[in-house]
């Protein structure tokens, strides 16, 4: 079955190591399509990620305005709760006037202060 011829057998050798690298060679083949398919996915993860840090970051931003109008009302309002509790002073101090006036007046026409 096996020549004994060295040149063939060197050659059968040759071919053998061939067959072999060519065997080796698509097993690196075939760990690099398993590579490449975990890269894939590694890729839509991320793909999928960065749209919900993009949602994210809008939905803060939208926030962030929100609370900024927020902040202007409660500015505005705390403007005028300045000027209404002025006001709501002098109103007391005349209705305080308008009782001792009246007070007076009573005390006046009952005799009680001359």
């Amino acid at each position: 079955m096996y020549d004994k011829d060295p040149q063939q057998q060197t050659e059968r050798r040759q071919y053998g190591d061939i067959g072999l690298k060519i065997g080796m060679l698509h097993d690196d083949v075939m760990e690099m399509k398993g590579a490449i398919k975990d890269l894939a996915k590694a890729i839509n993860r991320l793909a999928v990620v960065e749209e919900r840090q993009v949602q994210a970051t809008a939905a803060l931003e939208r926030a962030f305005d929100s609370i900024g109008k927020i902040n202007d009302r409660i500015n505005a309002l705390e403007q005028k709760a300045i000027i209404t509790g002025q006001t709501s002073m002098w109103v007391e101090r005349g209705v305080w006037a308008a009782a001792a006036a009246a007070a007076v007046f009573i005390a006046q026409k009952t005799g009680l202060l001359k």
